[in-house]
């Protein structure tokens, strides 16, 4: 009968308890193979479903079975590889998975289901070939239709505004010589007036005008292909040869003019050009003395630079000679001088450099046999071997059957030139041979381009070791990657010894061309793959000592940087190596399960939050949680220590010294069950308290770096750097002094985008996963320094590299999660200096309260200034003593406090009763470059309003506001955390001065600050306040109703110890 059956995945959870299981059922390593599935309908009393699977492992056949009733809720589970029914294992979620994929239907059903699985591959995967031929097909379509459109566009486009240029035949200065006009046109032609005005115009991109109402933008790009060329050639000659109305042909244009001409369509040249083979008549007279030599050229002829012309109006013949142009130049210089005259001694070597070469293009006529000067060159043959580190080039040859040796002289043209091309490229010749420096790039220059030049008219002989210089090969190099146990593994393969690669390497990076392996083979360092490799091992930071390794080990989280090493480079990643990487980058779905206590305590996003610390330690990775300032980090990190993180070994968390108690109170607070202690007191307290055995130490970057020595023994699990920003600078020795712990897993926290600074950035990540982002100096060079010049693919790339390892919300994506307001009782300590003075004036205090209360009225001025006293001492013990010179920690926690909030990016409201403080707070803020507005009681209305429309749009970082001043009118809504220096009787007046920053138009939640020392009044008045005891505001002025609604009985408790 049927009915689809669809397992509740979620009631798996009742079974299985340890929840790494979900991932190891998409493992085969771990899940097995499932073989057969079994499913049969049951109706006894319910309907419910009997399933039994049948799954072959690594080892050997396990059976499950499970039954799940008709709503999908699964009841009983037993599997034959545990001996405890009823526990759910890692092949009862394979099986759920599997059954839910397949959606069964009709029962009883069974199914072999490696088959299916096949069979649903195959039928995936020729749907995905359909839609990839549909897909391809459709784009092969789009491409034509664009094409037939780009083409029919083109055709108009083209001719609309295309410049062209045509050569006219005009008549010359010269009766022989050829001269053209230029016409110019784009709808009309116009003849141009003046060539070299034309060209000005063109390189200007002038608008020029032509004609009575025609007007031409002279741009060189308009020009149409063959006007291109015409536009070339005047470049060249029109200022040279001063062509103003016509363009003059002068011999040394002759041979371009002629290309230039073979080179245009008909319709953009009147001239006619045509080609013939001619011989140079050279007569040759011998007499007494010296030889005369003339050449007997028609008055028709002109010399271009390689080949003769005749000119007629728009005829142009070409007679070709020697390719060189040597004929031609020799014509011209002969008869420039009306013949030369050759001395009998020369005129061998003469004969043999000028005339016998040519004797194709030459009718020679004379009276004097040549024959005899003629020169038989035979047998000619260049050796080469190596010498001493150098090679060595010599030859010999046969000329008219005697044997020479090369470099000795020489009139024949053939061996000087074989000479000069060994010269050229040798550094000295001496005794008749050239010598190469052995591996220098002129050698091999010779072996490649010089040896082949010279085997067109040679025989060349390389020596067997020539042959193998000769002979070098790219180097054959691939790299096999798999990840195993939480490390990268790569094993180098290559055809040349793993000792020699780093060496190689070392000579690519000085730009050698070369490497001589120890075997003397050469190896080509101009390979591409040389390239690829350098570019692995700057990624990878491999080290000479790693290239000897046979397999080299690296923290697993680099297999990201194989995502960007060229392709070119032979590597093979294992699927390991892409299950890591996709593992990763994965956000997952919900797995971890929280105590009850916890999820009614965490918003949905810190959940995730914690989900996400879980996933980056499973995997044994490290990342930065840098949500938001106020979004709950602490909570986070504190609720994942107390619920996933082992306690056999301790964990330790950095803070500014402003944080370190609201640690240690929000553990209190949400009742963490951890064994925690703050590191704090003198050198010798800190010391001892480090070696009590505790479960979480809890200690300021300031003492961490005094303390180093004594934690460097200790081996911890986590260490977390709370406002990392505090190591952004890796000289500094709180940079240093966290990276030198060890510990298994590490975690940094900052509310500031880090990607603001990206230094910041490489520093944190240098102690969470050291090497990733390479070294200091390669990523300054290859990330920060483009990205500030604004390349976006350096920027791209980095975020792909780091994204995995950041989790960062902003207030903005979990607005809707949000309270309207995170309170923070931040309790502090006093220094021992502080100390002593309040208890000092509270025993004052307590002697006379006693006398007071004896009385039947007491006075209540009295009494309220032996109160103030006690809180001028909390605030800042300078108020009551100008010269004490000790430790003031309010103040001093205070400013720091400010300094991180304007690090997140908060404006701040800072509230205090007394008005004084505020000149030592200012005096700092000027120290510090914090800017800062400022209300007291004495400000009148009119200032009051120009300070708060400033704050509110100006970049200032603070507000400073007294309890006189703040109450009402103030709309501070750009401020985004409040600090209340010191606590105040009246509740509802605190809470107003808080409500100053959350008003309507604020779009962010607002962090309120209290700061309060512990154990003093402060502490008394705070649980008053708790106690909603609302007194009213008796630190008005004039106001002393207030102290005789409290009882004796809390006087004396105002004014006790404890």
């Amino acid at each position: 009968m049927g009915r689809n059956m669809r397992i509740y995945e979620e009631s798996l959870n009742r079974f299985i308890k340890n929840s790494w299981i979900y991932y190891e059922a998409n493992d085969p390593y771990y899940a097995g193979k499932i073989e057969r599935i079994s499913i049969e309908r049951v109706h006894d009393r319910i309907l419910y479903y009997e399933v039994k699977a049948i799954i072959q492992t690594r080892w050997n056949e396990e059976i499950i079975n499970f039954r799940v009733n008709e709503y999908g809720t699964i009841l009983t589970t037993n599997c034959t590889c545990s001996q405890e029914t009823h526990k759910g294992c890692v092949h009862l979620v394979s099986v759920v998975r599997a059954i839910n994929a397949i959606n069964p239907q009709i029962f009883p059903f069974c199914v072999e289901y490696q088959q299916y699985i096949e069979e649903k591959n195959r039928q995936e995967e020729l749907e995905r070939k359909r839609r990839r031929i549909h897909s391809l097909n459709q784009m092969a379509f789009d491409f034509l239709k664009e094409k037939q459109e780009d083409k029919v566009n083109n055709f108009f486009k083209e001719n609309e505004n295309r410049i062209r240029l045509t050569l006219h035949p005009t008549n010359s200065y010269y009766y022989d010589q050829a001269a053209f006009k230029l016409k110019i046109q784009v709808n009309r032609a116009y003849i141009v007036k003046n060539i070299q005005t034309l060209m000005l115009g063109f390189f200007e991109k002038k608008l020029e005008s032509f004609g009575k109402n025609t007007q031409i933008y002279l741009n060189p790009e308009d020009l149409d292909e063959p006007s291109q060329k015409i536009y070339a050639f005047l470049m060249k000659y029109s200022f040279s040869k001063d062509w103003q109305k016509d363009g003059e042909i002068y011999s040394e244009c002759l041979d371009d003019f002629f290309d230039l001409n073979v080179s245009l369509p008909n319709d953009y040249t009147e001239f006619k050009t045509d080609e013939k083979d001619i011989k140079l008549v050279i007569k040759l007279v011998e007499y007494d003395d010296c030889f005369e030599l003339n050449v007997d050229l028609d008055d028709n002829f002109l010399i271009g630079n390689k080949h003769l012309y005749v000119v007629d109006y728009k005829n142009i013949t070409r007679y070709t000679l020697d390719a060189d142009g040597f004929l031609a130049s020799l014509a011209y210089n002969v008869s420039q001088e009306d013949g030369w005259l050759i001395k009998k001694s020369d005129f061998r070597a003469f004969y043999l450099q000028c005339l016998q070469p040519y004797m194709d293009y030459i009718q020679l006529e004379t009276n004097v046999d040549v024959e005899k000067y003629a020169t038989v060159i035979e047998n000619i043959r260049v050796y080469s071997d190596l010498e001493n580190a150098n090679m060595i080039v010599w030859g010999n040859y046969l000329e008219n059957n005697q044997k020479k040796s090369f470099f000795t002289n020489t009139d024949s043209n053939q061996i000087a030139s074989i000479e000069a091309i060994i010269s050229h490229y040798a550094v000295k010749i001496e005794d008749n041979k050239a010598v190469f420096k052995g591996r220098s790039d002129a050698l091999y220059n010779f072996l490649d381009h010089g040896i082949p030049l010279i085997q067109k008219q040679a025989d060349v002989y390389v020596s067997e070791e020539l042959k193998r210089l000769k002979n070098r090969h790219s180097m054959n190099l691939s790299v096999k990657v798999y990840v195993q146990n939480d490390l990268l593994k790569m094993e180098l393969d290559s055809d040349v010894n793993a000792d020699e690669l780093s060496h190689i390497l070392n000579a690519y990076r000085k730009k050698k061309k070369f490497y001589q392996l120890k075997n003397g083979e050469m190896i080509d360092l101009e390979d591409t793959g040389l390239e690829q490799l350098n570019e692995l091992a700057f990624t990878m930071n491999l080290t000479t000592k790693d290239f000897k390794k046979e397999t080299i080990e690296k923290p697993a989280y680099q297999a990201f940087h194989l995502m960007d090493v060229d392709s070119e480079l032979d590597v093979r990643n294992d699927d390991s190596v892409t299950e890591y990487t996709d593992r990763l980058m994965k956000v997952k779905e919900q797995t971890i399960q929280l105590k009850d206590e916890y999820k009614s305590l965490l918003r949905t996003y810190q959940q995730q939050g914690i989900q996400w610390l879980y996933d980056l330690k499973n995997m044994n990775l490290n990342g930065i949680l840098a949500d938001d300032m106020g979004l709950g980090k602490t909570i986070q990190v504190l609720v994942f220590y107390e619920q996933f993180v082992s306690k056999d070994k301790p964990s330790l968390i950095v803070c500014p010294s402003s944080l370190m108690y609201n640690w240690m109170s929000e553990i209190e607070k949400f009742k963490i069950g951890v064994d925690a202690v703050c590191v704090t007191g003198t050198q010798e307290v800190r010391k001892e308290i480090i070696q009590e055995n505790h479960e979480l130490y809890i200690t300021t970057y300031d003492y961490l770096r005094r303390d180093v020595e004594l934690y460097m023994p200790m081996e911890f699990e986590y260490i977390v750097l709370d406002e990392a920003q505090f190591i952004k600078n890796p000289k500094t020795k709180n940079a240093q002094s966290v990276k030198a712990l060890k510990s298994k897993h590490r975690l940094a926290l900052t509310g500031t985008p880090i990607e603001n600074s990206l230094s910041e950035l490489w520093s944190i990540f240098d102690f969470l996963l050291p090497g990733y982002l390479y070294s200091l100096n390669y990523f300054t060079k290859n990330f920060e320094k483009p990205i500030q010049m604004g390349d976006d693919d350096r920027q791209s790339k980095l975020q792909k590299l780091v994204s995995p390892f950041i989790l960062r919300r902003t207030k903005k994506q979990v607005l809707k999660d949000l309270p309207d307001k995170v309170e923070k009782d931040m309790w502090l300590n006093f220094s021992p200096e502080e100390k002593q003075l309040y208890l000092a004036n509270l025993a004052q205090v307590n002697e006379q309260l006693q006398q007071q209360l004896e009385l039947e009225q007491v006075d209540s001025i009295l009494i309220i200034a032996m109160m103030t006293r006690l809180r001028q001492i909390c605030c800042e013990p300078r108020m009551l003593y100008e010269n004490y010179k000790g430790e003031s920690t309010k103040f001093t926690m205070c400013l720091e406090l400010i300094e991180t909030l304007k690090e997140n990016g908060k404006k701040v409201l800072l509230f205090s009763s007394f008005t004084s403080i505020f000149d030592s707070f200012i005096e700092e803020f000027k120290q510090r470059g914090i800017k800062y507005h400022m209300i007291t009681g004495a400000v009148d209305k009119k200032k009051r309003k120009e300070e708060v429309d400033a704050f509110q749009s100006d970049d200032s970082d603070v507000f400073l506001i007294s309890l006189k001043a703040g109450g009402t009118g103030l709309n501070l809504t750009k401020a985004q955390a409040v600090i209340h220096y010191d606590p105040w009787w009246n509740v509802s007046a605190q809470n107003q001065a808080t409500d100053r920053a959350y008003r309507i138009g604020q779009t962010k939640n607002v962090l309120v600050y209290q700061l309060l020392m512990k154990n003093t009044i402060e502490a008394k008045i705070y649980e008053m306040q708790k106690r909603k005891k609302e007194m009213s505001d008796i630190f008005v002025e004039n106001s002393n109703g207030g102290i005789s609604t409290l009882s004796k009985e809390e006087l004396r408790d105002l004014f006790s110890m404890e």
